[in-house]
């Protein structure tokens, strides 16, 4: 990997994190140079575009994370629903202790943002969703739900995900994915 692709690499995993951590708005063009140590310089020709472009590649990697994330997710069990269901709950949850319940969804931070009045982030944001619930959809399908209860499954369990996410934020625990997944797999079959 050259100078200019660790530079790039630096630069979208300490945007991510900033993003994730506090937000779109609260984090700045110096703070994501200076917190990933990449040259000033070099950041502008990576970005061109400045913050906006930065958003858009960090966006881009966060969803098609999420999108892996989502599809590896219960693999030791490809019938069971409810295990699928568990296996991401369990997964966001871990993910979500391991931060110290600080990192949020940037999807989410973005929208609270208002970052979405910017017609290619609002474009990214509602393709990066719609890769998300598709995802767990496809999932969920697999694992025998016919496709009209999958994909009702799937946007209601991303909007509650996205919820249990911010409440495990604001409680500090993990209990609002184990409340999910509960309440998810009761009637998941």
């Amino acid at each position: 990997m050259g100078n200019s692709e660790k530079s790039r690499a630096l630069a979208l995993a300490t945007a991510e994190r900033l993003f994730r951590l506090q937000g779109y708005s609260a984090t700045g063009l110096a703070q994501i140079i200076e917190e990933s140590g990449s040259p000033k310089g070099s950041f502008y020709y990576l970005f061109p575009d400045g913050k906006t472009e930065l958003a858009l590649q960090v966006l881009e990697r966060y969803v098609a994370s999420g999108v892996a994330f989502l599809s590896r997710a219960g693999q030791d069990n490809l019938v069971d629903p409810d295990h699928y269901i568990h296996a991401i709950c369990d997964g966001l949850a871990a993910e979500m202790a391991a931060s110290q319940f600080q990192l949020g969804c940037i999807i989410q931070n973005m929208t609270i943002d208002k970052v979405f009045e910017v017609p290619a982030v609002a474009e990214k944001l509602q393709s990066g969703a719609a890769a998300w619930e598709s995802c767990l959809s496809d999932q969920l399908e697999k694992r025998g739900m016919d496709q009209p209860s999958a994909q009702s499954r799937a946007k209601a369990l991303l909007a509650a995900l996205e919820g249990a996410r911010t409440l495990a934020r604001i409680q500090s625990s993990t209990e609002p994915f184990k409340a999910v997944a509960r309440a998810f797999t009761a009637t998941a079959k």
